[in-house]
């Protein structure tokens, strides 16, 4: 499972989500750990925040919520870290999204940028989107039992449709348009289909993908949806 998640954050730095991805947990006793870094500085801007106590991924943990500073330097949220992390580290900008279960909040899934950024809503709604779906796979790694294995599949279908989102530049309901047909024309269960694209970070054995394919042509999601 730990290979699943790197694979997964691995997945948002190929796809240009963010420079860096990696996953804060907050362990049954309270401490905080780095998982799934996908480079070191990831692992070094973590533990700076665990040192500090102070940073978006404690902050997100603590709010429940998804965080965003275009400048961490600047950030007067986060005086003792943002400027750390800039000059040590070279980062600066992040969004931290909370991750959860139903019995609480277990860590924060951390994208940092190198450059600064102007983020806007729709780059929070797009990390809210992988944090959800983030919260199954981080628990399941940690063997919460009771989740069950229907919503275990549920939320791998989301973090499809949040690959293809960002990858497309779609909504995500046409998102989901896109599993379905997919999953309708080759007889194939909609949660395998979200396996291909989350292992690939493409669409599978189609011609909608790449050049020339439906998606980059006038109408193409309406004919999908038909």
């Amino acid at each position: 499972m730990a290979g699943t998640l790197l694979a997964v954050t691995r997945s948002m730095v190929e796809l240009g989500v963010s420079d860096m991805v990696g996953i804060t947990e907050r362990t049954r006793s309270e401490h905080f750990r780095t998982t799934a870094p996908t480079d070191e500085a990831v692992v070094q801007a973590d533990h700076l925040q665990y040192q500090l106590n102070q940073g978006p991924c404690i902050q997100a943990i603590h709010d429940e919520a998804v965080l965003a500073s275009n400048h961490v330097a600047a950030d007067p949220r986060w005086s003792l870290w943002g400027p750390q992390a800039e000059s040590s580290l070279g980062i600066r900008a992040v969004i931290s999204a909370h991750l959860y279960t139903n019995q609480g909040t277990i860590g924060a899934l951390n994208m940092y940028n190198r450059q600064m950024q102007d983020y806007t809503s729709d780059d929070l709604e797009l990390a809210r989107v992988f944090g959800s779906h983030m919260s199954v796979l981080l628990a399941h790694y940690r063997n919460e039992q009771h989740l069950w294995t229907a919503v275990d599949a549920r939320h791998r279908i989301g973090l499809a449709q949040g690959i293809l989102m960002h990858k497309y530049g779609i909504d995500e309901g046409s998102a989901f348009s896109v599993l379905r047909r997919l999953s309708q024309d080759q007889n194939v269960k909609l949660h395998l289909i979200a396996d291909q694209v989350i292992r690939t970070r493409t669409l599978p054995n189609t011609p909608l993908d790449g050049p020339g394919g439906l998606l980059t042509q006038p109408a193409a999601l309406e004919r999908l949806s038909i």
